[in-house]
């Protein structure tokens, strides 16, 4: 258990990587991965990116992962459902990078945050056994709406547990423990879990719900937008660079003129593109429509 799926993760970066080690995101990506690496002080490490979106479409290539790859490389961070795409990894495609990994000693975190929020079939790796050299990092935060709790937990091969306890004793000493005592009431009481569950099953119909309609409004709004489709998650990703090259100039000018908050695709590790959030909008589909209809207006549209 840790205090948040953020700080969980940066631990293991510290127990992972060394100096000159090398990190691996993927493009896009979540844009604090790097950050935290930075920020736990070894900036030394090496981050790449791998490019898991090319000509608009979601195609990750565990080819192109391993020739990015090398002795070095030392830990691959994977989000499915993606923060920003919203797509969902297949199994095969998740197999070819554990593999890829395996042969080079590498291990692979995968950050499953947005598990509960899968719009289609689920994916089998949410359900089967994990791999030696997989990471499991699970939060509580987005699928019980509970952000404020900080509370995350991962499955890892025991030395590394290990080790990560290690360095949690220097640096938290242990997450809250009233949320602990609250989600162990939930998951040993069947009633509770019934409860739960249902929970998850309205909520994935209402974010699938909401995205199509912030996708149908960013479609109308900005014609010349290229979205992907969400399959999951909380996000609209679109490239938007026939509108402006650049992410943070067009961002804030529509925060500037229209005060619709968008986030710029340079901070996921891809110009030209932008992140729009449908999770605030859930139980108000119309400001959906209301932000759509002002960047509409503001470009003239």
């Amino acid at each position: 258990m840790g205090s948040g799926s953020t700080e969980l993760t940066a631990a293991f970066m510290l127990a992972c990587l060394d100096p000159g080690d090398e990190l691996i995101l993927t493009a896009p990506g979540y844009l604090n991965y790097k950050r935290q690496a930075e920020i736990e002080g070894i900036l030394s490490v090496k981050v790449k990116r791998w490019r898991i979106v090319r000509d608009h479409e979601y195609e990750p290539d565990p080819g192109e992962l391993a020739e990015l790859m090398t002795e070095r490389t030392r830990l691959v961070i994977v989000c499915s459902p993606g923060n920003p795409d919203s797509c969902v990894m297949d199994d095969e495609t998740l197999d070819g990078v554990l593999d890829v990994a395996e042969e080079r000693g590498a291990w692979v975190m995968l950050d499953l945050a947005y598990r509960a929020f899968c719009f289609g079939d689920e994916p089998g790796y949410l359900s089967r056994r994990r791999r030696d050299n997989e990471i499991i990092m699970c939060t509580f935060s987005k699928e019980l709406r509970v952000p404020g709790w900080r509370l995350a937990y991962a499955i890892a091969e025991p030395e590394l547990v290990e080790a990560v306890n290690a360095l949690e004793q220097a640096r938290t000493l242990c997450p809250s423990t009233l949320a602990q005592r609250i989600i162990r009431r939930v998951l040993e009481d069947e009633k509770r879990l019934k409860a739960l569950r249902a929970y998850y099953d309205e909520g994935r119909r209402k974010y699938a719900r909401i995205a199509r309609v912030a996708l149908d409004a960013l479609v109308d709004a900005m014609p010349r937008a290229v979205p992907l489709e969400p399959k999951g998650g909380f996000y609209v990703f679109f490239d938007a660079s026939e509108y402006d090259g650049s992410s943070r100039r067009f961002c804030r000018r529509l925060l500037d003129e229209v005060q619709v908050a968008l986030t710029p695709g340079l901070d996921f590790g891809m110009e030209g593109w932008i992140r729009l959030s449908y999770a605030p909008t859930v139980e108000k589909p119309e400001l959906i429509t209301e932000a759509m209809e002002r960047i509409k207006g503001l470009l003239g549209g």
